[in-house]
């Protein structure tokens, strides 16, 4: 988090012990926005790069096919599809192409089958899914991580 200084008598000077800066106070530039020069941000405060959890790829075969099942589980009268965000789809394809190296064959063809019969809606950035297609998928992956939990590390 990037503090401003509060006045303008605080630009440039040094902060006391134990008042949480780390540095000398940032300057205030007053141009059309003001904007902080020379502020540092604290270490280990990243946003927006992506932190690596260290899961090995049986356990993420895991959790994705746990996701699945959630999705498509809860019963609903008459209703084989389900609608989900784009982005949902997406990451699932990712994430199947990822683990296309521990069980190639499920994999591929559960990834094959999704594609054929997602119908995907660009416009409102939707994706209309039937249930049989992603329980495929999740089977697949649990399928995968059989494999994996099966292999020598």
């Amino acid at each position: 988090m990037i503090y401003l200084c509060q006045t303008r008598r605080m630009e440039g000077k040094r902060a006391r012990l134990g008042s949480g800066w780390r540095d000398i106070a940032p300057r205030v530039v007053t141009d059309i926005a003001p904007r902080v020069i020379g502020v540092k941000e604290p270490r280990g405060i990243r946003e927006g790069r992506p932190v690596s959890l260290r899961l090995d790829k049986a356990t993420i075969a895991k959790i994705e096919a746990d996701r699945i099942y959630d999705l498509i589980l809860p019963e609903t009268d008459g209703k084989e599809t389900v609608t989900v965000p784009l982005s949902y789809l997406e990451s699932v394809l990712t994430t199947g192409q990822n683990l296309e190296g521990l069980a190639p064959a499920y994999v591929r063809r559960a990834l094959e089958r999704l594609s054929e019969t997602a119908k995907i809606h660009r416009f409102r950035r939707k994706a209309v899914i039937p249930k049989e297609s992603l329980a495929f998928v999740a089977a697949a992956f649990r399928k995968a991580a059989e494999s994996a939990g099966r292999e020598p590390s």
